[in-house]
């Protein structure tokens, strides 16, 4: 569009931002002509259902069912707590860091 219209890069961007232009969305949607397309959605929307192993990390119904997680994660994995202990200096961790 610069090249078109003779203006460099940023003068189109700055153009798109001031009126909230966004050429790159598209504001409809295209089906894909896959003719395995609803089989390849199915299988999809079923894993995130119903994940492998049954695990359904952040689905909760309810606040209930949430504590009721919260608590039994914690009973089962609190057995044996262990204190934590700084292994570095303070001068040395933003050393590392860096």
């Amino acid at each position: 569009m610069a090249e078109a219209s003779a203006l460099n890069q940023n003068a189109i961007v700055r153009i798109w931002r001031a009126f909230g232009l966004k050429p790159h969305l598209r504001e409809n949607f295209k089906l894909s002509t896959d003719p395995l397309f609803v089989e390849k959605v199915r299988d999809i929307v079923g894993l995130d259902l119903n994940p492998p192993g049954g695990d359904r990390r952040g689905v909760f119904r309810s606040v209930d069912e949430l504590t009721a997680a919260i608590n039994d994660y914690i009973e089962n994995n609190s057995g044996d707590p262990k204190p934590l202990v700084w292994t570095a200096t303070a001068e040395l961790i933003p050393a590392r860091v860096n």
